[in-house]
């Protein structure tokens, strides 16, 4: 599964794609974030940072509702690429 959502913002635009990998009986969690125009390196500092900063925390939050209380949730381990 799939989602991408948009940001707009001026003389740039952030678009971050989130999927779901099933992948035997692990699941994959994979966020891709990118900004893009003329002004991209001034949002980057300005917002991407902190957001991608922010990501294995928001991660380990979802996985651990999902896995509802007294389930032991897995790790994150953020992958930089």
């Amino acid at each position: 599964m799939r989602y991408v959502d948009l940001t707009c913002f001026p003389l740039a635009t952030m678009t971050g794609s989130h999927e779901l990998i099933a992948n035997g009986e692990h699941l994959e969690i994979r966020t891709t974030m990118s900004v893009r125009g003329p002004l991209a390196f001034l949002w980057v500092r300005l917002v991407a940072r902190g957001i991608v900063s922010g990501l294995p925390q928001q991660t380990q939050t979802l996985i651990e509702r999902a896995c509802g209380s007294g389930a032991k949730a897995p790790k994150v381990e953020p992958a930089l690429s």
